[in-house]
């Protein structure tokens, strides 16, 4: 399929190449970077926004762009530690030779950065990829603090609805189908707090690229997208700090510089307090073992209106620490150090005292309740405690080894960790249930750019990374098939894995107008011993000055990824896993995308067609079975394939004092698990509709900003009876009858959150200081997140949970 794309893709672009006629243009833009004082600022990065062409200032303050490019408004944005940015416009309407010099203010003067020259979002000229500019972030609606991972899902082809994960769902994919990194590490879990706050703080963050699909060869590892996070490197001059809060968490930072100022130091500490809107939060979550949506149609033994209802309250804690140490030995060397932690602990643990009548109704069933360890004073405690994080630490080297030869090392080691313990104890029976999944990368990454002439760069590398997983399961006594095979004899896994990765990809402007960035990568991996080969291909052309057209195709595997562990009791869990080409092989996507984009002015209209084929997934599945069955736990690995496709819209106002966008989305995902269902079904994620408005009103220092989303229902499976099964240890209970597989949907999802942001020096100090206030969901719309069905009386009872209703937040912070 994807050498006919490409042909196809070539064809038409050269087509149109002698159809249509647009002039691209010869641009050459210099200057100097320079202190109020008229000293020059070396080491200063200078960055056209929205495109992949950086600089470096040198040891005059110069620097210089030379490339081709069609008519079209460029932003130039200037960044220096411990000075604040600067931004300047340049519209290209014919040859260019131009001079823009820029003066920055040091920071500890203003430390408010010039953006309002910037969009909050800009789509480059790569196809799917887009920048968002985390100050600007700030003034948008926050349950918690500003969140770069809640704006994304603002995006088009990027879900909008799922408040209780910070996780991205993208064109169709899951959020174990991207790949996060952050200064050269991977993270493997992007939550805080049931998902509402995402692991990252803002105030770490310097800037953050998402490419939705069609991403070149230097990516692997990932099925749907790549997301790359530039942490906060400290000031060069003076010292700083920062305090802030809100009502979930309160965070400070410091930073100073090092090494007779050729370096800096930054570090910035998060963590969150147990008040009122942290424990709405955790009341959504009680009683569910933090799970979230159970799976299918819930229903224990006997139901659970069968047993007493207790008030509990969870406690919880999370907190993030980041750090970061940059040195510049020469200006041609970078060098960086980034250190990252991030911990979440739930203690949900509770004594539920049973209700008069229970034994009576054991006796009716057949079942003796000394035998079980019962009387009329037991009571049923549960342990529910879940502790879990992310560890990583990155060092990157950068150097600019000739005017047209650059190169990027990077050594990253990353740590994920989750352990839960659910254990009860009814009477004197005890029946411990504990799982702990552990996730360690270590990833060495080089690449070398080379710049061929104007237009033309060829890059290669080479990427290894060394994987170690670890799976353990201690589920009461260990379900037992009938061969001798406990569920976590399966399950348990203590596993290693190496690829090795080549890579090579050509950024070439063609002519005048057509961009092209075809691409391979090689990937051995020892696990399988079986070599991946990955064609990427992608290209832009350019109608005129203000029409393109875009189309990308490339194939992608992953090795790691989330296995679905089907639990009708206690609710899915999720547990990372390394491929091993039998119980769990390599997963595979090709990608398809073709859009074009139109800009006029401040308006930027921007329509993508995708389509995603996905194949070899795993799901595992365990359903109930009598005593006497016998069962190898090895057959509910379950392997299928799936399809996303659909369409995205997006239409921004991009400056001037009332900014914004709205974007739809139309897309369908289904999946085909033969062998587990007959007939393909819709994905759990699966949401037809989606539609966002983004609205910002300037108003000097005030910012007033709105965001509205709406979606239509995901999938679920309804319960279309029952039927009697018989228990181990004697008696029956009535177990829910499944209707087809996502058959049913949920209500639709729909939301208006709005805020008001200002910002205000902090007099005497020269820091600044700005607050926020947050209405989410203003109209209280009482969304579904799932529907949980119980067994009373030989009836189904259905309840729908529901997500967060009407929600006020506040925040403040204060730099110097």
């Amino acid at each position: 399929m994807v050498p006919r794309v490409l042909v196809i893709c070539l064809v038409v672009m050269c087509v149109a190449d002698t159809a249509l006629a647009q002039t691209a243009h010869s641009v050459r833009i210099e200057g100097t970077v320079r202190a109020p004082d008229g000293a020059v600022l070396p080491g200063a990065t200078v960055h056209i926004f929205g495109t992949r062409l950086t600089t470096t200032t040198d040891g005059e303050g110069r620097y210089t762009f030379a490339f081709t490019h069609v008519s079209a408004r460029l932003f130039l944005v200037v960044d220096l530690d411990n000075f604040s940015g600067d931004a300047m416009e340049v519209t290209i309407t014919g040859p260019l030779t131009t001079t823009l010099d820029f003066t920055l203010t040091p920071s500890f003067v203003s430390d408010i950065v010039v953006i309002s020259e910037l969009p909050m979002l800009n789509t480059a000229d790569d196809i799917s990829r887009i920048e968002l500019s985390p100050a600007q972030v700030a003034v948008l609606p926050s349950l918690g603090e500003r969140d770069i991972f809640r704006a994304f899902q603002l995006l088009p082809g990027v879900s909008g609805s799922n408040e209780t994960s910070s996780g991205l769902y993208v064109r169709g994919g899951t959020p174990d189908q991207n790949r996060i990194e952050y200064d050269g590490f991977r993270i493997y879990d992007v939550d805080h707090l049931f998902g509402y706050f995402s692991a990252f703080n803002m105030d770490a963050v310097e800037s953050v690229q998402l490419s939705k699909g069609g991403f070149e060869a230097q990516h692997g590892g990932a099925l749907s997208s790549v997301m790359q996070i530039a942490g906060k490197s400290g000031r060069l001059d003076r010292s700083g700090a920062s305090v802030g809060g809100s009502l979930l968490s309160f965070n400070g930072s410091v930073e100073t510089p090092l090494f007779n100022n050729t370096g800096s130091a930054f570090l910035a500490v998060r963590r969150s307090f147990q008040g009122p809107l942290y424990d709405k939060i955790l009341n959504l979550f009680d009683n569910n073992a933090a799970a979230g949506p159970r799976a299918g149609f819930g229903g224990g033994a006997g139901g659970r209106g069968r047993f007493a209802t207790v008030d509990t309250q969870p406690s919880s804690n999370f907190y993030d620490i980041n750090g970061k140490v940059l040195l510049n030995p020469s200006t041609r060397d970078v060098v960086s150090l980034t250190l990252y932690r991030g911990h979440d602990n739930l203690d949900n643990s509770r004594s539920i005292q049973f209700p008069e009548g229970l034994l009576d109704r054991l006796r009716e069933r057949g079942l003796d309740p000394a035998a079980l360890g019962l009387d009329l004073n037991s009571s049923l405690d549960i342990s529910d405690v879940r502790t879990s994080g992310n560890t990583g630490v990155g060092l990157m080297w950068s150097r600019q080894w000739h005017p047209r030869v650059q190169s990027q090392v990077s050594l990253g080691y990353s740590r994920f960790t989750d352990i839960r313990d659910r254990s009860t104890q009814v009477g004197s029976n005890d029946n411990p249930s504990a799982e702990e999944n552990h996730v360690e990368d270590l990833t060495f990454k080089a690449t070398v750019p080379i710049t061929l002439g104007v237009g033309h760069t060829l890059e290669g590398g080479l990427e290894i990374t060394s994987n170690d997983i670890a799976y353990t399961l201690q589920s009461g006594a260990g379900r037992r098939g009938g061969g001798g095979t406990t569920l976590a004899a399966v399950l348990n896994q203590s596993e290693r894995g190496r690829l090795t990765s080549l890579f090579l990809q050509d950024h070439w402007l063609i002519g005048s107008r057509l961009l092209v960035v075809p691409g391979v990568r090689l990937t051995s991996f020892d696990r399988t011993g079986t070599r991946y080969t990955e064609p990427r291909f992608a290209a832009t052309f350019f109608v005129n000055d203000r029409f393109k057209l875009k189309a990308a195709t490339g194939l992608y595997h992953q090795f790691t990824s989330q296995i679905t562990r089907e639990d009708v009791l206690q609710g899915n869990r999720e547990f990372w896993s390394l491929a091993n080409g039998t119980t769990v092989p390599v997963s595979a996507a090709t990608h398809l995308i073709a859009g074009g984009a139109y800009e006029r002015g401040n308006l930027l209209i921007d329509v993508e067609l995708f389509f995603k084929d996905l194949s070899e997934l795993t799901q595992f599945a365990p359903r109930l079975a009598t005593a006497s069955a016998e069962i190898n736990y090895d057959d509910f690995f379950y392997h299928g394939d799936g399809t996303a496709r659909g369409a995205e819209v997006l239409v921004q106002k991009r400056s001037g004092r009332h900014t914004g966008w709205v974007s739809y989305t139309l897309s369908k995902v289904e999946e085909s698990f033969p062998t587990l269902e007959t007939a393909p079904f819709l994905a759990n994620h699966d949401q037809r509709h989606e539609l966002k408005i983004v609205n910002v009103l300037e108003l000097g220092q005030w910012h007033l900003s709105e965001t509205w989303v709406y979606a239509t229902g995901k999938p679920y499976t309804e319960p279309v009876g029952l039927e009697p099964i018989e228990l181990p240890f004697g008696g029956t209970i009535d177990r829910v009858v499944a209707g087809p597989k996502n058959g049913a949907k949920l209500p639709a999802y729909h939301r208006l959150d709005v805020a008001v942001h200002r910002e205000f020096p902090v007099p005497n100090t020269g820091g600044k200081g700005s607050f926020g206030l947050t209405l989410f969901n203003l109209y209280n719309r009482q969304n579904t997140w799932y529907k949980e069905f119980n067994v009373v009386e030989g009836e189904i009872i259905e309840n729908n949970i529901l997500l967060m209703g009407l929600t006020l937040n506040a925040s403040v912070s204060i730099t110097f």
